[in-house]
């Protein structure tokens, strides 16, 4: 896609172009079932209900990795998320693995979620929302 070069250089050891393969048949790579190393740590989800009506938190779930003996669970994380998802976040509370993140889209938000990530701010997820917003 026309950002990979840019993704790439922050960091990224693979890029998905959505609009040409969607991330299930990716991890899948020809197999009938994803391979558990095949699964993520976290999914940090910026898409979904991003104004065009995406939704890849189905998706998304399924990509994770299962907890073992040594880890923990993968983390699911919407950055801003649907309406009903907050609702329940707010109400009746979210899975242990699933996280609201509220933020403004802008640079200097997304290098502060950057810096948190890189930082280890999983250790912090005790909390099932989180409400962002940078100077």
């Amino acid at each position: 896609g026309k950002n990979a070069d840019l993704v790439k250089g922050l960091g990224a050891t693979d890029v998905i172009d959505y609009t040409q393969t969607d991330i299930t048949s990716y991890c899948l790579d020809g197999a009938d079932a994803v391979k558990e190393e095949a699964k993520f740590d976290a999914i940090y989800d910026a898409a979904s209900y991003s104004g065009a009506g995406e939704d890849y938190k189905d998706a998304s779930l399924k990509l994770l990795k299962l907890p073992t003996d040594t880890n923990g669970h993968g983390q699911y994380v919407a950055i801003n998320g649907s309406p009903l998802f907050w609702i329940r976040g707010l109400t009746i509370g979210l899975p242990a693995n699933q996280h609201l993140l509220l933020m403004k889209p802008t640079t200097e938000d997304f290098d502060y979620l950057s810096n948190l990530i890189d930082n280890g701010w999983e250790d912090f997820f005790f909390f099932f929302f989180f409400f962002f917003f940078s100077n």
